[in-house]
């Protein structure tokens, strides 16, 4: 991998986190009974819907699906839980 390819992804990372710190900002200002009900889109909180994917994808393999599928389930863990792994990645 190029040092290009590299700062793309590493782009398209912040870009997904950023996106996901949208939604934990919404989040926190929702009761618990908004945060419960609360589901993400297809685009995980951005504008598209592949670029959160492939960011995730990338960094988790065949680890994909779950992390999305939570992610979109339990959306006020999403955060969290995405940049830890991403800080460990």
């Amino acid at each position: 991998m190029s040092v290009w390819q590299l700062d793309i992804v590493l782009e398209n990372i912040q870009a997904t986190i950023l996106c996901l710190d949208g939604v934990a900002d919404k989040l926190s200002r929702m009761t618990p009974e908004d945060q419960a009900k609360f589901r993400l889109d297809n685009c995980l909180g951005g504008r598209s819907e592949c670029l959160g994917r492939r960011t995730i994808m990338r960094l988790f393999h065949w680890w994909y699906l779950v992390v999305v599928e939570a992610a979109e389930s339990v959306a006020f863990l999403s955060r969290p839980l995405t940049i830890t792994l991403v800080l460990e990645w």
